[in-house]
């Protein structure tokens, strides 16, 4: 794209009221924060990857979703999303379905103005490398209202990268709450069986038909020599799809912190010991210990924890392995966990050498 392209575009954005910043309704677009690492998804599950990127299948395929360095060249990218499958999709039944997605929570979206007359398009803009030629499909669905509207785009070239937009129109029908919930979401599909895709006609326009959300999808995952990428994902209010908004890397994970946040140290790390906890013994074998989160958190989180037996307890100068630390002991909200590590090996009391007490993972 030329410079006076982007100046023409950026001002096209100017005049028809969008922001020059914060254009962007989709998070971490440019595929560039990890945190959960590699996810291998079988049978009928969901499973995130690479940030607020959702992976859902409900089908015989196996996929392997890692973050790479296939990347479009030249275009300012360094990270892409990539599926490995590992296992084929051959016989595809009808109500199977292989999508990529991410939800928007309501307040986010106010500006669309949906739901009202005057209501406003989005467009998405994305750069793709698909292993199968012809029609893809790519889909706005509104969570709270049970619509959807779908657009198909062809590769013309197998195992290249390929920049794609589209643009959704105006919907005024069903308003979006103004909350934290996630009210519209993004999908790409990768492959559908006739519960999504047998209505005869693609529904290009907002309506609340199943079988036409994917009508002429093809097949990514007939082969496991099949490998999909996807990148610059950007969606915005309005009919230009204006220049991707290349965030700084503390930006985007901020943005990713909301909804996800892993605490510990990096795989690198042989000997970890990260202190992630500060409190008090509580008696001689219970400590009361919190943990402030780096950001304030979408809702109260979930504590999943990758062992209940890799924390200890310090205390000044002193320390003890902890027996239990199982995620019910987790009394948590938006802005920090507080826990309960049961059972250290130490002969402790209540306020011994002032109490101080830190847990790291050992």
């Amino acid at each position: 794209m030329s410079r006076c392209r982007d100046f023409a575009d950026l001002a096209a954005a100017y005049n028809s009221g969008s922001s020059l910043t914060g254009r962007n309704l989709a998070d971490n677009g440019a595929m560039n924060i990890y945190q959960r690492g590699t996810a291998v998804i079988t049978g009928n599950a969901g499973k995130y990857s690479l940030d607020r990127w959702n992976v859902y299948q409900s089908g015989g395929g196996h996929l392997t979703v890692t973050k790479d360095t296939e990347v479009p060249s030249g275009k300012g990218f360094l990270s892409s999303m990539k599926l490995d499958v590992t296992q084929a999709e051959s016989s595809v039944s009808a109500g199977d379905i292989y999508v990529i997605r991410q939800g928007i929570e309501g307040q986010n979206l106010q500006s669309l103005c949906k739901g009202t007359s005057d209501a406003k398009p989005l467009t998405l803009q994305f750069w793709v490398r698909s292993p199968k030629t012809g029609t893809h499909i790519v889909l706005l669905l509104d969570e709270a209202n049970s619509r959807w509207c779908s657009k198909s785009y062809s590769i013309t070239s197998a195992d290249t990268w390929q920049y794609v937009t589209v643009t959704f129109p105006a919907d005024t029908t069903g308003a979006l709450a103004n909350d934290h919930t996630g009210a519209l979401s993004v999908r790409f599909y990768l492959c559908a069986g006739s519960t999504y895709s047998g209505g005869g006609s693609l529904g290009t326009t907002w309506n609340t038909t199943a079988n036409q959300q994917a009508v002429g999808q093809v097949n990514v995952l007939d082969n496991t020599s099949n490998n999909f990428y996807l990148t610059g994902v950007q969606l915005e209010v309005g009919e230009v799809a204006t220049p991707f908004e290349y965030e700084h890397f503390a930006v985007s994970l901020k943005k990713c912190e909301r909804y996800t946040q892993v605490i510990g140290n990096e795989e690198s790390d042989s000997t970890p010991t990260t202190a992630f906890g500060f409190g008090f013994l509580d008696d001689a074998s219970n400590a009361i210990m919190i943990h402030p989160l780096a950001t304030r958190m979408r809702i109260k989180p979930a504590v999943t924890l990758s062992t209940d037996q890799n924390l200890d307890l310090q205390t000044d100068g002193q320390g003890g392995a902890v027996a239990s630390t199982p995620a019910s002991n987790f009394d948590n909200s938006e802005t920090h966990l507080k826990f309960t590590l049961d059972g250290h090996s130490g002969n402790w009391s209540r306020g011994d050498n002032g109490g101080a007490v830190f847990a790291r993972w050992n």
